[in-house]
């Protein structure tokens, strides 16, 4: 594990070392299997950058691009199948960095921030606190991106009070081309000024939505939107673990009733367990607390073993009437709101609050445009023992 991590580190290093650079190769033959490391640290640090994979028999095309690669090249190596690879690599590459947006990421490297919330069990919540959290943060000046992964039983689009025509499901199948033409399409822009990919409405859709997939289309949002807040449901499974994995920020969601308590300590096990993240990587959010509860915030915090970063008030009766017309976006929640934006600050996102957001359109593009120079030689990296000569 610690050359694993020497490794990216090193790799890492070299990339961002090296300006406008379109293509890595890393040749897994050299250190397999320590080669999908490199790669999904590369695509998590350097999104700009296209990650070419010289394959070997233990690795499949679909484990190179859930880490975040490219492209893989399969041995026997031919002059002109690594040419054609690292060609469209390299397009790919500089036709990303055309449609980047200019106020939403800046320089090479920056990247929008992924904040993921996870629910210890269905009920608590989680779809409400999302949904007031892109408001809030969109309010604060942010480009936020609300993403419903909870594909079976997802409803942002109701709450949000929008009714769209396609959904996340649609976006997967054209993971491999995804470009900010396609999110623009399956998106919906809600009037409170973010942009909303919704779950699916169809059971049967949401087995579209992969953990490829999903890998790749949360990589493309963070390279257009400064804040991608992603409502995981309370399913754990592949979808979940990519969403996870990725996230800058995951927040446990919980009440205080016991079951949800121990519902959310069996779920920082299994993270653990899953390596998708450990509990020191995530706060807790405590949601529904009223002095009459016989179980507060702080033994809440005991008995799942995880810090409190916030206590969120119960208000049925400022969210009830919002919720069941679907105007939870729009109408005047002041003490929900006044939560959302102190578990935004905490969490790093702040900003001076607008009386009225403003909306933005996705992938809008800045007047001033900045060129770039493409740098056609690869960088290949070698094993630890190799870097160290």
């Amino acid at each position: 594990m610690r050359n694993s991590t020497v490794l990216a580190g090193r790799s890492v290093a070299l990339v961002l070392e090296t300006p406008d650079l379109d293509v890595v190769v890393v040749d897994g033959g050299l250190f397999d299997p320590l080669a999908l490391e490199v790669v999904r640290e590369l695509g998590v640090t350097a999104p700009l950058v296209a990650v070419v994979v010289v394959g070997t028999p233990s690795l499949s095309l679909a484990a190179v691009v859930a880490a975040g690669g490219r492209a893989m090249i399969t041995s026997p190596l031919s002059l002109e199948e690594v040419q054609s690879q690292l060609d469209h690599a390299a397009a790919w590459s500089r036709s990303l960095r055309q449609h980047v947006s200019g106020d939403a990421v800046g320089v090479r490297g920056e990247r929008g921030t992924i904040l993921a919330l996870a629910g210890a069990k269905r009920g608590v919540g989680v779809s409400v606190l999302a949904t007031v959290l892109a408001t809030q943060a969109a309010a604060l000046g942010s480009t936020v991106c609300l993403v419903d992964l909870d594909l079976r039983a997802g409803d942002l689009a109701s709450l949000c009070g929008v009714s769209p025509r396609r959904t996340i499901a649609d976006l997967a199948g054209l993971v491999g081309d995804l470009t900010i033409r396609g999110i623009r399409e399956v998106a919906v822009e809600v009037p409170a000024g973010f942009t909303l990919l919704a779950a699916p409405d169809r059971v049967e859709q949401s087995e579209d939505a992969t953990g490829p997939a999903v890998r790749q289309i949360l990589n493309e949002l963070r390279r257009h939107f400064s804040l991608v807040i992603v409502d995981t449901g309370a399913a754990l499974g592949d979808v979940r673990a990519a969403a996870l994995e990725l996230s800058d920020e995951v927040i446990l969601v919980a009440d205080c009733e016991l079951i949800s308590i121990r519902a959310g300590r069996r779920m920082l096990d299994s993270w653990a367990r899953l390596n998708v993240c450990q509990p020191a990587d995530a706060r807790l959010v405590v949601n529904r607390v009223a002095k009459r509860r016989e179980v507060q915030p702080d033994l809440v915090s005991k008995l799942i073993k995880l810090p409190l970063t916030k206590a969120v008030p119960e208000l049925t009766d400022e969210l009830e009437e919002p919720i069941n017309s679907g105007t939870l976006t729009s109408e005047r929640m002041p003490n929900m709101e006044a939560a959302a934006r102190q578990l935004l600050v905490n969490c790093g996102v702040s900003g001076e609050v607008r009386a009225t957001p403003t909306k933005r359109r996705l992938g809008s593009r800045a007047k001033a445009e900045v060129g770039s120079a493409a740098l056609e030689l690869p960088v290949f990296v070698r094993s630890p023992t190799a870097l160290s000569r």
